[in-house]
């Protein structure tokens, strides 16, 4: 591993419906933020250069702050400042430790952390267009195979929150985007494009820093959307190997990219606030 970078993460090889939280939102996110092509960002294990740890220390007030999810904050100051930033990938994973985790729970726990990582490097993301690849180390990818999974479950989950979570959602989401979530519950497949999803993601991301919604409320009100997206990936990767799957998760990357002016244009900078 080149001992000039400041930051090399874990990677696993997984199967294509593994790690779902990752593949529908912290990748894509992370990547169209910052600029930087870092598969799985929240792995919880890293190598650190000296200088990247110092700096880390130096930040007194966030280490005070008891933050929640410690993860999330050395990765994102990584991607957000000029640290050099690669990845080892460590063979296949061995699978969540423990019984499975309930969506809502899993969400939040993933999501949260990230989405207040974007409301800190704001004025930093802001600037960043594209992504680049980053140095890699070991044999990346997904693993071919792996279950599949009751699509038919995930869109009755995404239906029961179209029917439950509207008023809710419409202080998050704007008309057009509360339409196609509309039409998409009444097809007879729920789905809808990825740059619907995209969008999504980035008012969650904007309620969550403006605390538009008490924020646990709110990350529970995205799960049945997310449901109702992974329900169409999974049927888009189902007949496909693992080339086709890491291409099906390009794309999505890509849209999340295209998207980011969105993003830019729906942020609101805290009163007084010069970036």
């Amino acid at each position: 591993i080149d001992s000039r970078l400041d930051w090399v993460g874990a990677a696993y090889r997984r199967q294509k419906l593994d790690g779902m939280l990752n593949t529908a939102i912290v990748y894509p996110l992370l990547r169209a933020l910052f600029g930087k092509r870092l598969h799985q960002p929240l792995s919880g294990e890293a190598a650190l250069s000296i200088g990247l740890v110092r700096a880390l220390l130096d930040d007194v007030d966030r280490r005070r702050s008891g933050d929640p999810a410690p993860e999330a904050w050395p990765v994102a100051e990584a991607l957000a400042g000029r640290w050099r930033v690669g990845e080892a990938w460590l063979g296949p994973w061995n699978g969540p430790r423990g019984p499975p985790e309930d969506a809502s729970h899993a969400l939040a726990r993933a999501v949260a952390p990230v989405f207040g990582e974007m409301a800190r490097y704001a004025d930093r993301w802001q600037r960043r267009e594209g992504s680049e690849a980053i140095p890699s180390f070991g044999q990346a990818g997904l693993e071919d195979g792996g279950p599949q999974v009751d699509t038919g479950a995930l869109e009755d989950a995404f239906r029961l929150g179209c029917g439950e979570l509207g008023p809710l959602w419409r202080q998050v989401l704007p008309p057009s985007t509360l339409l196609a979530l509309r039409r998409a519950a009444e097809a007879e497949r729920a789905r809808f494009a990825d740059a619907l999803w995209a969008r999504i993601v980035y008012d969650f991301a904007l309620a969550f820093c403006l605390r538009t919604v008490e924020r646990r409320q709110l990350l529970r009100s995205m799960t049945p959307i997310y449901l109702g997206w992974v329900a169409g990936f999974a049927r888009d990767v189902r007949a496909l190997d693992a080339a086709g799957t890491e291409a099906r998760v390009e794309s999505l990357c890509a849209v999340f990219e295209r998207e980011k002016p969105y993003a830019i244009a729906r942020w609101r900078w805290p009163d007084g606030f010069n970036p």
